[in-house]
C-alpha cells in the first residue's frame, strides 16, 4: 500500500471514530441514565438539607431576637 493510501485511510479511521456515536451502546447508554439519576438523588439531598439549615438558623434568629427583647426588658 502507497504511503498516501495508508494516510488516506489513517484519516478516514479518524474521522470513523469523530463519527460515531456513543448513544449506540447499550451499556454506555445505561451508566449514562445511572449517573444522571444518581445526581439527581444527590442533589435533592443537598436542597434538602439547605433548607432544614435556613429553618434551623431562622429559628436560632427568632430566638436570638427574642432573648435580646427579654433583656432589654429586665433592664428597663
Amino acid at each position: 500500500m502507497s504511503k498516501a493510501a495508508e494516510s488516506s485511510k489513517a484519516s478516514g479511521d479518524e474521522n470513523m471514530s469523530l463519527l460515531e456515536d456513543d448513544l449506540l451502546d447499550p451499556e454506555f447508554v445505561a451508566l449514562q441514565l445511572e449517573s444522571h439519576r444518581r445526581t439527581g438523588v444527590y442533589l435533592e439531598d443537598i436542597i434538602k438539607r439547605s433548607r432544614r439549615k435556613s429553618e434551623l438558623l431562622q429559628g436560632y434568629g427568632d430566638v436570638v431576637a427574642h432573648v435580646e427583647c427579654l433583656e432589654t426588658d429586665l433592664q428597663n
